[in-house]
């Protein structure tokens, strides 16, 4: 119970700075039976640069945000995370007195469900962004051309990610 208390302080420090500091719409918020989701609704492409632009996100997110006892799962930043589907009980572990298993709910809905924009994620992912170190990633079979495409497309979605203004210095 404690470590679920403790989650959901962490997001609610999120909500309040996304939402009252920073100007993102409200989310769905969903008990997910041992932990908390906040859903926000996006609008990208299911492509690299926004897969990126959402790790970067969920990164800054726990370095702001994660404490000793709760934490950001920043592997939830593509398409095929699961979520949890409200209604459903959690089993992940055996089922005991100190760690049940818990059906999930859905906690709040905003009146209305507004798109957080491109801008405001890259606001947050831009300074994750500038902190990677360049990657040299293996050859998965491309060669020179292979390397060279992943390497353009790294540093172009550093590019994309940069804030108006700091895009010739990226």
């Amino acid at each position: 119970e404690e470590e679920k208390e403790r989650a959901g302080e962490v997001s609610q420090a999120i909500v309040s700075h996304l939402v009252y500091e920073r100007g993102w719409p409200a989310p769905i918020i969903v008990d997910s039976g041992n932990g908390w989701h906040l859903l926000f609704k996006v609008k990208l492409p299911n492509d690299k640069l926004s897969h990126q632009i959402l790790r970067d996100v969920t990164h800054w997110l726990a370095k702001k945000f994660d404490t000793p006892f709760a934490t950001v799962d920043k592997a939830t930043h593509d398409a095929p995370r699961i979520s949890k589907l409200p209604g459903t009980t959690a089993k992940k572990g055996p089922n005991l007195p100190d760690r049940p298993h818990r059906v999930s709910r859905i906690v709040f809905v905003p009146d209305s469900l507004d798109i957080v924009s491109v801008e405001q994620l890259r606001e947050l992912a831009g300074p994750i962004a500038a902190e990677r170190p360049p990657r040299i990633m293996a050859s998965d079979g491309g060669g020179l051309a292979g390397y060279v495409s992943r390497a353009i497309e790294g540093e172009c979605g550093k590019v994309a990610l940069s804030t108006q203004g700091c895009r010739n210095n990226a």
